[in-house]
């Protein structure tokens, strides 16, 4: 029986489509896949032929969503026409390995008491080097399990070390559904909706990070959808406030409803879990006494405080960075070692980026 859909969100890359198509049709599990295209006129017309280019796969294309619509809509109309119990949303220029998504609804199925599953993430890059474009590795953002049965120390561990995106992991169909339709409730920009989408999986239930190559996520310009806007951006705008205050509304909602406490519990322990999701990204800096101090006002922040927090975001940036490389090299290595398990899957893929390097201009 078929129980798990593959959403594909598609956005003026037909080639990227059909390199995404083309992998799926030679290295098909049973799934089912929508392709949901926010293109222009002009790429759905080439998005349409490739889609016929590939009749041994059960695709469904929607093509009725306009140029500007921003992702968090266009995946919760695209959720209506989700048959299965289980789904996952994969970007037109990522890969998903097939066996991950089945071995991942298949951990659900096991699990009810997990909302989540997936796996470990890695990127690339194409670059020109002289005449030719070639494929260069890049650290993802891990994947941690987070299997602690109380809600609260589940959502502070969660905040405190944000390092896995779980709006690209295997969910409960009806579940996922509640999210977008929470998203487009409380929030207004992606940030923010991406934040939501992943601390209510984690109030709701464990994540679990099976030890499988999951997938394979290409690193483009703009490549993350129609706005980059970013927390700071939101401070220096001033909106930062307003944004918050609605996101935890919603939160508190969910942590009541789940555990049981008053009000002001839910307030503090998002507001006390927010403050080191911000140390953690904003304020390596400064020592962990002044970090949740400033981690804490951000909550309340206003324009004026904006030039102070810049400083600490640049050194935040580097050190970032060079931590997550040391962390992730020796995975990023591993992939490439014929005797490893995750060696097999990646090969397939790489295979199919080098062969689109070859047969058409990316």
């Amino acid at each position: 029986m078929i129980k798990v859909t593959l959403i594909i969100i598609t956005h003026n890359r037909p080639n990227r489509l059909r390199r995404l198509l083309d992998y799926y049709q030679k290295n098909k599990e049973d799934f089912r896949i929508i392709v949901s295209d926010s293109s222009s006129s002009k790429d759905k017309e080439k998005n349409k032929t490739v889609v016929s280019l590939f009749p041994n796969l059960d695709i469904t294309y929607l093509h009725h969503y306009s140029e500007d619509t921003e992702f968090r809509y266009q995946a919760n109309d695209t959720l209506n026409y989700v048959k299965t119990k289980y789904c996952l949303i994969c970007p037109d220029d990522d890969f998903v390995v097939p066996n991950a998504i089945i071995e991942s609804a298949n951990f659900l199925e096991r699990n009810l008491d997990f909302t989540i599953a997936q796996g470990k993430y890695l990127s690339f890059y194409l670059k020109v080097k002289g005449k030719q474009k070639k494929i260069y590795l890049a650290p993802a953002y891990s994947c941690q399990s987070i299997t602690n049965p109380d809600s609260l120390k589940r959502l502070e561990e969660h905040l405190s070390n944000y390092s896995t995106i779980t709006i690209f992991g295997v969910h409960r169909t009806e579940f996922m559904k509640m999210l977008f339709s929470e998203i487009l409730t409380f929030t207004d920009d992606e940030r923010f909706a991406e934040l939501l989408h992943s601390v209510i999986t984690i109030i709701h239930g464990k994540m679990k990070c099976l030890d499988l190559l999951y997938g394979v996520r290409e690193i483009i310009p703009s490549s993350s959808g129609i706005t980059n806007e970013t927390i700071p951006m939101f401070i220096k705008k001033g909106t930062y406030k307003r944004k918050y205050n609605k996101f935890k509304e919603c939160l508190v909602n969910h942590v009541i409803k789940e555990t049981g406490v008053d009000v002001q519990q839910a307030n503090n322990m998002i507001d006390e879990s927010m403050a080191k999701y911000l140390h953690k990204y904003f304020f390596y800096g400064l020592n962990s006494f002044s970090a949740r101090i400033v981690g804490r006002s951000l909550n309340k922040i206003s324009k004026k405080w904006y030039k102070i927090v810049k400083k600490f975001l640049i050194e935040r940036k580097i050190k970032k960075r060079a931590k997550y490389f040391n962390q992730q090299d020796s995975f990023s290595r591993s992939l490439l070692n014929p005797s490893l398990k995750y060696y097999k899957d990646f090969n397939r893929i790489y295979k199919f980026i080098n062969l689109y390097i070859k047969k058409y201009d990316q």
